[in-house]
């Protein structure tokens, strides 16, 4: 996003939202898949959905934050739709950076859980359909 305000013209532009939407084709799919290998079936509903609302009320804010930028039109010779762009775009790929750091690939390797919280927290995935038959069955290990 933060190219999309360095552009020169219409062509660039295009180019541009090209790779932001192929590089952002997989967040949603990807969050949703991330969810699931730290909550059971029945928590992972609630936490999908205050992902969509956040989404909605981000979309409703944006408008107020884009308003409020654009009012730099002219500093350093860029106009305020760049700014829109290169700033909304630098604040992304921080907390791209930070995340990469901070976010874990799963419970397994997860350092800030004791050993018995990971155990159980493994244990719980991995049974978490046996609740309706009252038997203890795992589900595979493999996809």
């Amino acid at each position: 996003m933060t190219l999309m305000g360095i552009v020169q013209n219409f062509n660039g532009l295009l180019i541009a939202k090209i790779f932001l939407g192929v590089a952002e084709a997989g967040l949603f799919p990807g969050v949703s898949y991330y969810i699931t290998m730290w909550y059971a079936r029945e928590e992972c509903q609630f936490r999908q959905a205050l992902i969509s609302s956040a989404l909605g009320v981000a979309g409703a804010f944006s408008g107020f934050l884009a308003f409020a930028i654009v009012k730099m039109d002219g500093i350093e010779g860029l106009e305020g739709w760049r700014w829109i762009f290169i700033l909304e775009g630098i604040l992304t790929v921080v907390t791209a950076f930070v995340c990469f750091f901070l976010i874990y690939d799963s419970p397994e390797t997860a350092t800030f859980l004791s050993k018995e919280e990971r155990a159980w927290l493994m244990h719980r995935l991995k049974y978490q359909g046996s609740k309706e038959s009252g038997y203890m069955v795992a589900e595979s290990d493999e996809f």
